[in-house]
């Protein structure tokens, strides 16, 4: 065989060579690709699986939060009294005795409590105290009455009027006493006749638990009537 026909066969050995490693070095990257897309797809599940994780365990925490019990506020007639709130302006005042409507009789006088309460069975034992201004004095009640169950002292929701705004899941009431007016023609309450201090402490016992909370309020109105 010549020397010619040898060399031609090397070159193109040699050029199949080189082809053959241009090849592998395109293929290169290609191959990485499902691999970065692999990666990317576990770290996804695995943020994914974390983030359930999370939201299972917050769940957890609050399922395990347990029963709670909060006195919120009183219902001075037609007005709503947060705890720890003075009442003293013309316009919270006059709305106890509801201006906008008639004052004569027949009118009922309500003084309400409200608690927002969760996981309270219908007949957790329950008691109360309370002290409240009843003209020139106040009616006592400091000790905690006898234990009751807790669907005798408390009824879901707000009362007809004077009870918290806003979303009524968890309220309860109670009606700590209701009078009647004054008697005669044209006669009713005045918002002054609500001053004083109002004090309420509901405690509960749920197994070896005892959960007691006690709000507190002020009225003092100006001579409106």
């Amino acid at each position: 065989m010549s020397r010619f026909p040898m060399q031609t066969l090397a070159l193109v050995g040699v050029t199949a060579a080189l082809a053959a490693a241009a090849n592998v070095a395109a293929a290169a990257p290609s191959s990485s690709a499902p691999t970065a897309t692999a990666a990317a797809s576990h770290t996804t599940v695995a943020a994914g699986r974390t983030a359930k994780h999370r939201k299972k365990h917050k769940q957890k925490e609050k399922q395990a939060a347990g029963p709670s019990l909060s006195v919120i506020g009183f219902g001075v007639n037609h007005l709503y009294v947060a705890n720890g709130t003075t009442v003293s302006s013309s316009t919270m005042c006059d709305e106890i005795v509801d201006a906008d409507g008639p004052i004569g009789p027949p009118q009922q006088v309500y003084l309400m409590a409200y608690v927002r309460a969760t996981d309270i069975s219908a007949d957790t034992p329950t008691q109360i105290a309370d002290s409240l201004p009843e003209g020139d004095e106040e009616l006592d009640e400091p000790t905690l009455t006898p234990p009751t169950p807790w669907s005798k002292v408390f009824a879901d929701g707000s009362f007809a009027f004077g009870g918290p705004p806003g979303d009524q899941k968890d309220i309860f009431h109670t009606l700590i006493v209701g009078s009647s007016a004054e008697e005669g023609a044209n006669e009713g309450p005045s918002s002054e006749e609500f001053d004083g201090t109002y004090s309420y402490t509901t405690s509960v016992e749920i197994g070896q638990q005892t959960l007691t909370s006690t709000a507190k309020a002020i009225v003092a109105c100006p001579q409106l009537r």
